[in-house]
């Protein structure tokens, strides 16, 4: 896809057997969102918003159209960065139930697109069970992280530049080996060692790739189940905490010479 091509937008719809009313509350209130999405304090019109998924992973974002109970827009940055997505829900009374139509502009690869179109059916399945039960119905944990920075429209960075510098500078103690690098997709993996996993190891893999709008920095960190169950989840926020640092600065230092661009602040 080259960087001139427009975002995929991924449409799903939804009968709810529940009142317009009713669910629009479950889109917008903090405690009922809570129970099937994320943890929030909830929507407001023209405001800023958190969704707290509580294995690391965070929406910040922003109430961009609010037409109560008919249309519900928003924008967000996973964990803060990279791309820009613009949610937007429509409802439409069904008698005592509701036509739900959502729309997720933001995906930049057809394979993003697949993702998102499975992740909103599981959430939307959620909306629905939460609705239906009365019981909570959020996931636990995902068991790989993913995310992405923007470095530019002419950033020269390639997957050579996440060398030993790179990796001691955003995650100090940590063990890392090249694993298999992958010319043609601009992809490498990594073998990460860390002396709270023992003798487990887990895999990353970083892609530098020419998207919608310019250059991304994509990773990719998956293993977390080797480790002990109480180890899980603590292990997989402490390392989300580090990516979102890391694919921070990558973007923050997108336009400063590559002499200066790990430096530790």
């Amino acid at each position: 896809m080259s960087p001139e091509s427009e975002p995929i937008t991924v449409i799903k719809e939804k009968f709810i057997p529940a009142r317009i009313d009713e669910v629009w509350k479950y889109l917008t209130d903090g405690i009922l969102l809570t129970q099937w999405f994320a943890t929030t304090d909830g929507l407001r019109p023209n405001s800023g918003f958190v969704f707290d998924f509580g294995d690391g992973d965070f929406f910040s974002g922003r109430v961009v159209e609010w037409h109560e109970p008919t249309s519900l827009g928003i924008t967000w940055k996973f964990l803060g960065v990279g791309q820009t997505s613009r949610i937007d829900y429509s409802l439409q009374a069904e008698g005592d139930s509701t036509s739900l139509i959502l729309r997720d502009h933001g995906a930049l690869t057809p394979e993003e697109a697949v993702g998102l179109d499975e992740g909103w059916d599981d959430f939307l399945m959620r909306l629905s069970r939460r609705i239906e039960t009365g019981q909570p119905c959020r996931y636990r944990w995902t068991e790989t992280f993913g995310g992405a920075a923007f470095l530019g429209r002419d950033s020269a960075t390639t997957v050579d530049d996440f060398d030993d510098q790179w990796w001691r500078t955003n995650f100090p103690g940590v063990s890392v080996t090249p694993d298999v690098v992958q010319p043609a997709s601009n992809a490498k993996r990594f073998i990460v060692r860390d002396d709270a996993w023992g003798d487990l190891a887990m895999n990353v893999t970083i892609r530098v790739r020419h998207l919608p709008g310019g250059i991304w920095a994509s990773v990719s960190h998956e293993g977390w189940v080797k480790l002990p169950e109480s180890e899980q989840l603590p292990q997989r926020r402490r390392f989300a905490k580090l990516w979102e640092r890391a694919l921070r600065r990558l973007e923050e230092n997108a336009n400063v010479p590559s002499t200066f661009k790990f430096a530790l602040p």
